[in-house]
């Protein structure tokens, strides 16, 4: 008998099920890191008070990992391939942990202003994020409908296409459809603050919650069959997806804002910090793109935004942790502030000049990035502000009158 065609059978399922075990290891492994995370707090159990964030070292951390991120794209694919798709669901995470810090007051309670809250977020990025779509059109002869559907309309994440025109503007895409329903999740945030935020444990039964509805995320999405019409990978980039791991952001935010770290506490979060950060990077290195996955984690909540949320939410708390004041240097601060400005132009400035070396491709791009960002995006987004506080202003002051023609 011919057992060959028998072993080359073994042989390939065993290839097919190395990548799915050790996904399931990962998966394993952040879950039971997040588990013991959440017997910290318990451990913790602080009578719950809002405290100031200490963000700023995050700023670093946003340019460090969108230097990797243009470096997975226009540099070599190969190296920090699974790391660029982490970093890349930590944009979309951190984007809804800075909204409802930054901006709670707007989407919620007595002072709500929706519309204040539109112009200052998504209307401090969209005049920028369709000048360059239109003047890469332009730079490349094309008719300004080209890509109309999915880069003008924003509809490419809805349905897993991407935009040809400037490929990582489908982050921009996804982040505005996040923008746009975040004072949803916002007012259910406040609902459940008014109504358990007096109880010492409620930061740990709001992590309970993320916690839960990340795990069921999980269990979901190894079910449910992917569209084969798609070209990008059905959850990383689909906006339903976003807008979850967004929503859990806003409610790490919220976890993090009533649980101050004190006495023992103080040292304990900066070591978790930086072991978190460490052992995700250690894990997510050792997955190649050889074992036949997109990455180890961009699908599952115990595979990548676990390890996010966990990290993300240590940091803040442990905030001078080593790598958190390492990375804290004043440049390093600086330059995290251009971030935006440097992934939008990194495409169209890589396609301009597609013969440079790398390093005069990353100056050309942090230029370019500076100078939009001095001379358009920041004038403009004091004007919003200047706009906005006045708009709230008046409407406090509309309500306040009403309260008390109410009362007399």
């Amino acid at each position: 008998m011919d057992f060959g065609d028998d072993e080359a059978t073994w042989g390939a399922e065993d290839e097919e099920s190395a990548p799915a075990d050790r996904r399931l290891l990962f998966s394993g492994l952040a879950f039971a890191w997040t588990l013991a995370t959440t017997v910290a707090m318990l451990l913790q159990a602080t009578q719950p008070e809002k405290g100031a964030l200490r963000l700023e070292h995050f700023n670093g951390w946003q340019f460090m990992i969108c230097c990797v991120i243009i470096w997975h794209h226009y540099c070599d694919p190969n190296n920090f391939a699974q790391i660029a798709y982490c970093s890349v669901t930590f944009f979309v995470f951190f984007s809804g942990f800075v909204t409802q810090h930054a901006y709670a007051d707007k989407m919620a309670g007595p002072k709500a202003n929706l519309l204040s809250f539109y112009l200052r977020r998504v209307g401090r990025v969209l005049p920028i994020y369709y000048g360059i779509h239109f003047l890469v059109l332009i730079a490349n002869k094309e008719s300004p409908t080209t890509d109309f559907q999915d880069s003008v309309l924003m509809l490419c994440t809805w349905h897993g296409s991407s935009p040809s025109t400037n490929f990582p503007a489908w982050t921009v895409c996804a982040l505005f459809w996040c923008w746009l329903f975040a004072p949803l999740p916002s007012k259910l945030i406040l609902w459940i603050r008014q109504s358990c935020g007096a109880s010492a444990k409620y930061p740990l039964a709001v992590w309970l919650v993320l916690v839960i509805l990340g795990t069921l995320d999980e269990i979901w999405s190894r079910f449910v069959l992917q569209d084969e019409d798609m070209d990008l990978d059905f959850w990383f980039y689909e906006t339903k997806h976003n807008v979850f791991i967004f929503a859990l952001g806003m409610g790490t935010c919220e976890v993090a804002q009533r649980l101050p770290a004190r006495g023992l506490w103080k040292w304990f979060w900066p070591l978790w910090c930086d072991a978190t950060l460490l052992g995700t990077l250690l894990v997510t290195a050792t997955w190649t793109a050889t074992d036949g996955f997109i990455s180890w984690g961009s699908t599952f909540w115990s595979g990548c935004y676990a390890p996010v949320a966990v990290w993300v939410l240590s940091s803040t708390l442990g905030h001078q942790s080593l790598l958190n004041r390492l990375i804290s240097h004043r440049l390093l601060r600086l330059l995290g502030e251009y971030t935006m400005q440097i992934y939008l132009l990194a495409n169209p400035i890589h396609d301009l000049l597609p013969q440079v070396d790398v390093s005069q491709l990353y100056l050309a791009i942090f230029v370019c990035s500076v100078a939009l960002t001095d001379l358009v995006e920041r004038p403009m987004a004091e004007r919003l502000k200047r706009a906005t506080d006045a708009l709230q202003s008046t409407g406090a002051r509309e309500e306040d009158g009403s309260l008390l023609a109410e009362g007399a």
